[in-house]
C-alpha cells in the first residue's frame, strides 16, 4: 500500500483490508461461491509511525527547478524556482 499522503509522525493507524474471489465463468466473471458463500477474506492491522525524515527524501519529487545537481542558475533566463512532490506532504509542515 503506498497512501496519496506521507503519514504523520507518532501516529497509530489503522488499515482494514477485505478481498474476495471472482471465476470466470462462460466468459463472464463472477463471484466465487463456496457451499453457497462467497469467498472473502479481511484482515486489520494497527501500526504507529515513527519519526519523520530530517528532510524531504529525493523520492517525494516529482521534478524541480533548478533540476537537482544543476551545475548553472541563470536567474536570467528564469527567475522562478519551483518543486513539485509525487504526493501530498502535508506531514512536514
Amino acid at each position: 500500500m503506498i497512501p496519496s499522503y506521507v503519514l504523520y509522525p507518532k501516529t497509530t493507524y489503522t488499515i482494514k483490508a477485505k478481498i474476495s474471489f471472482e471465476q470466470r465463468v462462460d466468459g463472464i466473471w463472477k463471484p466465487f461461491i463456496d457451499d453457497g458463500t462467497q469467498l472473502t477474506e479481511e484482515r486489520t492491522v494497527t501500526f504507529t509511525t515513527g519519526e519523520l525524515p530530517d528532510k524531504i527524501p529525493a523520492s517525494e519529487i516529482a521534478y524541480s527547478y533548478p533540476v537537482n545537481k544543476q551545475y548553472n542558475f541563470m536567474p536570467g533566463e528564469y527567475n522562478k524556482a519551483y518543486i513539485i512532490f509525487r504526493r501530498d506532504l502535508q506531514a512536514f509542515f
